[in-house]
């Protein structure tokens, strides 16, 4: 066979491929892409049970979640907390979200309030094995750890989900003899990395201890990247740890072996959810 009828043949070959991949296009996934609408708009319940992709919903956060269980089954269905999967609003590579785990993921907390929350940090000593907050930068900005158990979701998601729309915050710590303190602020948001993730929390929707009149307005700081108002380093007094470094803290939910907001507590959960916790909102800006 010549080089020229090689060439023919191999160009036909390519052309086959084309073809075949564009009618698998059209009879299988769309088809499959509609399936999982259906499933969803027919079975909320079975689809969070079974903790499919919220991405064919286009729910963006637990908020929506909860919001969509209402809305579909008349307010007769609560999903309960846990990890479920929302649609990826950063568009990002996060290493906590795309690397860790399969998909974009959050851990839900259905039962402070309405529910709603999507929890940002979670500190626990009822895990087999605690979570070491002694990281670089990049492991603060990315996230680490377990949605199942200890974690940090990372700067760059906790930037994205504050920077849509104005966003809630609730603080809950508690020690294993049932002391909980709870605080609320009705603004919360985490600004972008061109800031070092400035914090904004404000408008406190309670009496008592306000971490924000010393963390507002405050820059990120770790070992490596020291932005506090500290002479010296306030992450390397405390441990090696990240945070909102002013000079130095009143709120160290970083803190080893254990979180600190006003005392020492074991337990403890930073987590918001878009005021007035509407369903189905606008598509998110793009984010730095």
């Amino acid at each position: 066979m010549s080089t020229y009828q090689l060439q023919i043949k191999k160009m036909k070959l390519q052309l086959a491929v084309l073809f075949i991949s564009a009618l698998l296009r059209e009879s299988i996934a769309m088809p499959a892409v509609d399936h999982c609408l259906i499933k969803f708009e027919d079975s909320l319940k079975e689809t969070m049970a079974l903790r499919r992709s919220c991405e064919e919903a286009n729910l963006k956060d637990c908020c929506q979640i909860a919001e969509a269980s209402k809305i579909i089954d008349n307010d007769n269905y609560t999903p309960g907390s846990g990890i479920y999967d929302i649609s990826n609003v950063c568009r990002s590579t996060a290493a906590f979200t795309q690397d860790i785990f399969p998909s974009m993921q959050a851990r839900c907390n259905m039962e402070s309030g309405d529910g709603g929350w999507t929890v940002l940090v979670k500190r626990t000593p009822d895990v087999d094995e605690r979570v070491s907050f002694k990281r670089p930068w990049v492991e603060y900005e990315n996230g680490f750890g377990n949605l199942s158990g200890e974690f940090w979701y990372g700067l760059k998601n906790m930037h994205c989900l504050t920077s849509r729309e104005p966003m809630e915050v609730e603080v809950e710590v508690s020690k294993t003899d049932g002391t909980k303190l709870v605080l609320s602020y009705g603004n919360f948001r985490v600004d972008g990395p061109s800031t070092s993730y400035t914090l904004h929390v404000s408008d406190k929707q309670d009496e008592g201890f306000d971490f924000s009149q010393h963390h507002n307005g405050i820059k990120f700081s770790t070992l490596d990247r020291d932005n506090d108002q500290n002479p010296g380093s306030c992450s390397a007094i405390y441990n090696k740890v990240g945070n909102w470094f002013n000079n130095c803290y009143t709120m160290h939910l970083t803190g080893m072996p254990n979180p600190i907001l006003s005392s020492v507590y074991d337990y403890a959960e930073l987590r918001v959810r878009p005021k007035g916790c509407a369903a189905f909102g606008d598509e998110p800006d793009s984010c730095e």
